[in-house]
């Protein structure tokens, strides 16, 4: 099986799920009000071919054959169907159009409230299955951070602690390191026992200055796992095992992954001494560097910190706060878009992106991450005021709640009409683009 048919398949798998769950929200709220449903499909049905449909009760449901989204549709509602009804006659008990605004506004924001629902769930299941610790930020207070150049240009230190980031207490290292950072306007610091604010200037926006400089700063307490070790190379001669953390290598610490290789090539045809930690004792070893200037191992980085593991309470607890923390941030991130801080281009993907997030391989915890992410995602972009999706529809039903003016079918339909349009245009750049960075390589 292909790298890229597995990727299709992940992220096939995660689209159908929330896809479902955005349509049952819909559905839900829709049988809550005595609303009838005439389909419930997942995936399109279009020109009429269905892999499988049954009717029970009022409702059809089915799997249609084209795998891009699916639907559910509403009896008296004009939506992406496009199907019409007679304004002469009198809107029924059972039809969408007969029930009260605010009953309206609730069926067509189900699909969102299900979707948010379904992320926060889902986060909080894969930290308590995945995650399954965190390292609380009172375990750097000792040493603080290591700031590296592009932190130190911006006024940070070494031995710095960040404990807040635009006014919200950081409890975990996660909290200083995740996503309020790439839209941090303010750090508060820890600085020999006294706590300040350092402002970030306003021409800086920090995911594009992280871009451009590199990361600010890192925890001080990291070593280099050896996952495995290669045969006949040095590292293996010289009896360094897999399990292994490499510690100092000429009694230099030696943090990060990509440093290691341009620190050994100065020492080519000759032999170091490396320290590595092996079940809590560290060991020197003596390795002969041949011309290749490489040790002949794979490693990661790993934080050498107490961790405390979630319970149930904590981690449902910080799956709310980072989804919602999510949401606002995809929000900000919208209006850096339109006021031109953030490339508008360089925003917009399609599935084809996504899909390599899932990569070559499958990873339930990475999976089921992704996925929660992505639920939000589809939570938040409905919910934009474009015609078409659920945010145009529930804009005029607020329109409606407040001034009494109801729109006509007639209008419905060009509204819907121009939502499918530029919706359409949108996706299709965004497929073009993303087909054209996989051709090229990016």
């Amino acid at each position: 099986m292909t790298e890229g048919l597995i990727m299709a398949i992940q992220i096939l798998m995660a689209l159908s799920l929330l896809v479902f769950i955005h349509e049952l929200g819909h559905f839900l709220f829709a049988k809550l009000f005595g609303t009838k449903v005439e389909r419930f499909f997942l995936f399109f049905d279009a020109y009429g071919f269905a892999i499988w449909k049954k009717k029970i009760g009022d409702t059809v449901y089915g799997i249609g054959w084209l795998p891009i989204g699916g639907y559910v549709k509403i009896a008296g509602m004009v939506d992406e169907s496009l199907d019409t009804f007679s304004e002469d006659r009198e809107p029924q008990p059972w039809e969408f159009r007969s029930k009260p605004a605010w009953q309206r506004l609730l069926i067509i924001l189900g699909g969102i409230i299900f979707n948010i629902v379904a992320g926060f769930l889902i986060y909080g299941f894969y930290l308590l299955k995945y995650e399954k610790a965190y390292i609380p930020l009172e375990a750097l207070r000792e040493d603080g951070l290591y700031m590296y150049e592009a932190g130190q240009k911006l006024g940070f230190k070494t031995g710095d602690l960040v404990t807040a980031i635009n006014g919200k207490e950081a409890h975990r290292l996660k909290d200083i390191v995740g996503i309020r950072m790439n839209f941090a306007e303010e750090f508060t610091i820890l600085r020999d026992g006294n706590s300040f604010i350092l402002e970030i200037p306003d021409t800086i926006l920090m995911m594009n200055y992280i871009q451009q400089h590199g990361l600010l700063y890192r925890p001080y307490k990291v070593a280099l796992a050896i996952d495995s070790v290669l045969p006949d190379r040095p590292a293996h001669k010289a009896g360094i095992q897999k399990g292994d953390t490499l510690w100092k290598i000429n009694n230099t610490p030696i943090f990060e992954v990509d440093v290691l290789p341009k620190f050994l090539e100065q020492f080519k045809g000759d032999t170091i001494s490396v320290v590595v930690r092996r079940n809590g004792k560290l060991i020197t070893i003596p390795v002969f560097l041949d011309t290749s200037g490489r040790l002949g191992v794979l490693i990661h980085p790993v934080l050498l910190y107490p961790k405390r593991e979630y319970s149930i309470g904590e981690a449902f607890k910080y799956a709310l706060s980072e989804s919602m923390e999510f949401i606002y941030y995809n929000a900000v991130g919208l209006g850096y878009i339109f006021t031109g801080r953030v490339s508008a281009k360089e925003s917009i993907h399609s599935p084809i992106a996504l899909a390599r997030l899932y990569g070559g391989e499958i990873d339930w915890g990475r999976f089921w991450r992704l996925t929660a992410l992505i639920s939000l995602i589809l939570a938040f972009v409905n919910f934009l005021p474009i015609p078409a999706l659920d945010g145009g529809y529930a804009l005029l039903i607020l329109i409606e709640m407040l001034t009494g003016y109801k729109p006509s079918t007639r209008f419905m339909e060009y509204f819907v009409r121009i939502g499918i349009i530029l919706l359409l245009l949108l996706m299709g750049y965004a497929i073009i683009k993303d087909i054209v960075v996989l051709i090229l390589g990016g």
